[in-house]
């Protein structure tokens, strides 16, 4: 099932296309934000965020990040979550329930 959302530029704002917004599949756009958001960030959510960021920046291991993107994903309807980290890559592979 794909999660229909606001569509994001590459500065992360909204999308607009022939005057109008752009919506379509914002899965990629959702783990993005799940992984990079900090506790705090969503003030409907506030306990949302995996805060890769402050993780890394913390020096914590690369286990520790895997298993907060794991646990958001899940908490986000994501099923059968693999997270992968090689280099300053993350690699996800889902299922959106």
């Amino acid at each position: 099932m794909m999660a229909g959302d606001f569509l994001l530029d590459e500065n992360g704002d909204v999308r607009i296309e022939n005057g109008d917004f752009v919506i379509g599949d914002a899965d990629a756009q959702h783990v993005d934000d799940l992984i990079y958001s900090f506790k705090g960030d969503w003030k409907e959510h506030p306990l949302l965020g995996a805060e890769a960021q402050r993780q890394l920046k913390q020096g914590n291991s690369f286990t520790k990040l895997k298993k907060a993107i794991k646990t958001e994903l899940e908490n986000d309807g994501y099923r059968n979550v693999n997270v992968s980290i090689e280099g300053d890559q993350i690699y996800i592979n889902a299922e959106r329930n």
